[in-house]
């Protein structure tokens, strides 16, 4: 599962949504734990999780915005930062919002024709201080920025008015 993980960002989040495996101590499964054998102890069909898993990756890689396309549009998104406080205060991109509760009921409560495009250092989704990070919505242009790899010391930055890695130490 560990690779199936690695490999599809999303599937966590997917095999949970279809078949509730993977959420709590009861359905959890392990990262050594081969997709065969998950299926296997919820007596799910191995063919249909892999499809439904490939599906979700398609579905998700659509919704993702490559960092070229992001910065030729810049002007007209709303930047939205899922990273910590610390990281944001210590990186902040110009016009981007640190991510809140109380920002995300204004964002579903808002212009569906907003583009918004959130963005974290690892381009992942994840749950942060009991919130949930809104899942991408094409129906209101809510799309996260695709990260192909993490920073690594010595990178250039990703924008020219950013500092780059090895500025941030002790910062974050």
């Amino acid at each position: 599962m560990g690779v199936i993980l690695e490999t599809l960002p999303g599937a966590r989040r997917a095999i949970f949504a279809r078949y509730h495996l993977g959420g709590c101590q009861s359905c959890a499964f392990s990262n050594e734990e081969t997709l065969a054998e998950l299926c296997a102890r919820s007596e799910i069909p191995v063919d249909e999780v892999l499809a439904h898993l490939l599906a979700s990756h398609v579905h998700d890689s659509a919704m993702f915005m490559e960092p070229a396309v992001a910065n030729e549009n810049i002007s007209t998104l709303r930047l939205i930062d899922l990273r910590t406080r610390e990281e944001h205060e210590a990186v902040v991109i110009p016009g981007s919002e640190f991510f809140t509760q109380e920002l995300q009921q204004q964002l579903f409560a808002g212009d569906a024709t907003a583009r918004i495009l959130l963005y974290d250092h690892g381009g992942k989704k994840r749950a942060r201080s009991g919130r949930m990070v809104p899942r991408p919505r094409p129906e209101r242009n809510l799309r996260p920025a695709r990260r192909h790899r993490r920073l690594e010391p010595g990178d250039r930055p990703v924008h020219p008015a950013l500092p780059d890695r090895d500025g941030l130490r002790g910062k974050c």
